[in-house]
């Protein structure tokens, strides 16, 4: 589903495969939320996304990365009902 980086600041490289639960918690608790463009009309029109987004925060005085794979994350939430 994606990728967790959990101490972004200290260990960048370290990274745990994303669970749907902790998916769901960071959707939540972002901060932030970043995502890859494909053919930018303006600032706020785009053609398309990569199905990839990158959400960013903070717990417990460490900064938390998350790289989510959308359409896993969507599949998952399809199976579920």
């Amino acid at each position: 589903m994606g990728k967790l980086y959990q101490d972004k600041r200290n260990d960048p490289y370290n990274s745990n495969n994303l669970t749907f639960k902790e998916a769901c918690n960071k959707i939540n608790h972002n901060q932030h939320i970043n995502y890859d463009s494909q053919n930018p009309k303006n600032i706020q029109e785009y053609d398309s996304i990569n199905k990839t987004i990158y959400l960013d925060g903070d717990y417990n005085d460490k900064e938390w990365k998350v790289e989510l794979d959308v359409c896993e994350f969507l599949c998952v939430l399809i199976d579920i009902k």
